[in-house]
């Protein structure tokens, strides 16, 4: 007989975000390459690390190339605390892990599910 157990990061995943800056701590980053072999994806997975809706889980899907470039730019920028350098080498992304930021994060009705249009560093003057 087919069973089924869920984890509370699951239960939790079913949350419908309203709009607004939340804390997220990074969990995870994956690289692969695009569909079309053009460009990288980074794949980066947070939880929402304060207030009510601590725990729920997000996924975020950033591109070197594209309208996702503004926000990967963001992302990294959150960390090294200012303006990025051209030609700079920031080291691997999963030297992130563990670390937070402020993400300004939505539920997507046309996908069903949360995702993260902006990132800031903590510290900037929204509340989480």
């Amino acid at each position: 007989m087919p069973r089924i157990k869920f984890s509370q990061e699951d239960l939790m995943s079913a949350t419908q975000l309203e709009p607004a800056w939340y804390k997220l701590k990074i969990k995870a980053i994956a690289e692969e390459s695009s569909k079309d072999g053009d460009s990288m994806n980074w794949i980066v997975d947070v939880t929402i690390s304060d207030g009510p809706k601590v725990g729920t889980p997000i996924r975020a899907y950033l591109n070197e190339k594209g309208p996702g470039m503004g926000v990967l730019v963001n992302f990294i920028q959150s960390f090294v605390g200012g303006k990025l350098e051209r030609d700079k080498d920031y080291g691997e992304l999963d030297q992130l892990v563990g670390r937070e930021a402020l993400g300004y994060c939505f539920y997507d009705p046309e996908r069903r599910w949360n995702a993260i249009k902006d990132f800031k560093p903590i510290g900037t003057g929204a509340r989480a």
